[in-house]
């Protein structure tokens, strides 16, 4: 695979391309451990053989057919508490980029706390943010998102599509990638202006301000999704109390 990114300005100008690989994100720390990348480094593999997602989570994607990278971001002007911030960035970028390829813009194309991205509430892209920290700041960050682009079938233990799905075509994959790469660095762009982002983020949040069906401390419950605060925690509102989610300790029932 030769792929030339000229869109950008920086994202993807340092491009490392494998056959195969385990994780872009290990391969990612791994780099950041010899040595001093350049920002905006990108790896991306043809197929990776022990993807992870949020929380530990394995993350399944065919040999060829999907977008499975990792960016790495100099992240060193961040302070820690700020952390979430990146998680909403690059989630409202993925979203963006698959909005965009698929021609159905009448479907739903929502962010799923923390950063996993539904269309027609079935699964199509997840995120994986891997941040080291320095004293009170972030240094480098890495960013692993897997976008799911021509599979044609999934595990039946997930709900899951791909942008070739939805549209019923071969796509191409290079051409998303391309678009993903520019889009996460004008989404980046805005990184210090936290209205727009809470305000993208919260537009498109996955069952926002809707009675839902939820598995949480081991009962099933109606509640509402009314927001995240500062700690990048769901805001769940059930039985007239809001109450603050950490990732894992609630479960949606689709």
């Amino acid at each position: 695979m030769n792929i030339i990114v000229n869109e950008t300005h920086y994202i993807g100008k340092n491009l490392i391309i494998f056959k195969s690989l385990t994780s872009t994100n290990d391969y990612a720390k791994e780099l950041i451990s010899k040595s001093t990348p350049k920002n905006g480094s990108v790896i991306l593999t043809e197929e990776q053989t022990a993807g992870r997602g949020q929380a530990g989570n394995e993350w399944h994607a065919e040999p060829n057919q999907n977008i499975t990278c990792s960016i790495i971001l100099d992240t060193s002007t961040l302070e820690v508490n700020q952390q979430f911030i990146l998680n909403m960035l690059v989630a409202i970028a993925v979203r963006q980029t698959i909005h965009e390829f698929i021609a159905d813009k009448d479907s739903s194309f929502c962010i799923k706390w923390p950063n996993d991205i539904m269309v027609n509430s079935k699964k199509i892209a997840g995120i994986l943010i891997e941040n080291s920290i320095q004293g009170n700041y972030l240094q480098y960050s890495i960013l692993g998102i897997g976008i799911n682009v021509n599979q044609q079938a999934f595990s039946k233990e997930i709900q899951a599509t791909s942008i070739s799905l939805e549209n019923n075509l071969e796509m191409d994959m290079i051409e998303i990638f391309k678009k993903l790469l520019l889009n996460i660095e004008n989404v980046y762009a805005n990184i210090y202006n936290k209205d727009y982002i809470q305000q993208e983020y919260l537009k498109h949040l996955f069952w926002k301000d809707e009675l839902k069906t939820f598995h949480y401390n081991n009962e099933i419950i109606s509640a509402k999704i009314v927001g995240i605060n500062d700690f990048g925690q769901l805001l769940l509102q059930y039985n007239n109390d809001i109450i603050p989610i950490n990732n894992k300790e609630i479960k949606y029932i689709i």
